[in-house]
């Protein structure tokens, strides 16, 4: 048992990308012994395909079916995904850092994702291979306050996270009013049309107006369903 043990592995190194399902008809073993004298212990067969679970994380580490299609995933110590493979050919990695942020990730088709953070681990900048970006500022609580990205998007939100203002690459642009509970009273856009909204002690909307003559009122029942508007 020993010397096939040793043979089987010795097979696997020398041919990387044989399925197990070869392997299990080349040296005449069931799928399930042939993990087991693999290493291993974790495993789900079906009548399709089988599955492969890391013997300590039961992360899944390895799927295959019937026609020898199969795939591959790697992980660092914290149990993220850091490499996944297939019988294709394709691929993808991800990076961390130290304090186990994302900080890379690629496909095979060459696609990648780069992503930086501050000295509190919060994400200030993301840049793709397409030459897409987005930064991001937060205030001394760590609050996102301001947000940009490559189309000329900018964004800006108030301290508990509201949007206060906001513009597009076409020029339009947004300013958003809140009362003391944090609900939408006011919303003016370029400067020259608005909408204006009324709450009952609920939160619930009551009544929505706009700069064109629009003007939606809402009512509710006691259970605070929308019954008619």
């Amino acid at each position: 048992m020993k010397k096939l043990k040793s043979k089987i592995k010795k097979y696997k190194i020398n041919n990387p990308n044989i399925s197990y399902f070869e392997l299990s008809k080349i040296f005449e073993l069931p799928i399930h012994k042939l993990l087991k004298m693999l290493g291993n212990s974790k495993y789900i067969i079906n009548d399709k395909s089988f599955i492969v679970y890391e013997n300590i994380t039961n992360n899944k580490i390895y799927s295959e079916d019937f026609n020898g299609n199969w795939i591959k995933w790697e992980y660092n110590v914290n149990g993220d995904c850091i490499y996944r493979e297939n019988s294709d050919g394709e691929w993808c990695k991800t990076e961390y850092d130290e304090n186990n942020n994302k900080i890379y990730h690629e496909n095979s088709d060459g696609k990648w994702v780069k992503y930086i953070y501050n000295d509190n681990g919060i994400l200030i900048h993301q840049e793709n291979s397409d030459g897409k970006w987005v930064k991001y500022i937060y205030n001394d609580n760590g609050i996102l306050i301001h947000q940009e990205n490559s189309k000329g998007r900018y964004t800006c939100y108030n301290n508990i996270g509201k949007i206060t203002y906001s513009s597009m690459s076409n020029g339009y642009w947004f300013k958003y009013y809140y009362n003391k509970k944090g609900l939408l009273i006011k919303k003016i856009i370029n400067g020259n049309k608005w909408e204006v909204y009324e709450y009952n002690e609920y939160g619930n909307v009551i009544k929505k107006e706009n700069s064109d003559g629009l003007c939606k009122k809402y009512e509710y029942n006691d259970k605070h369903k929308l019954i008619n508007f």
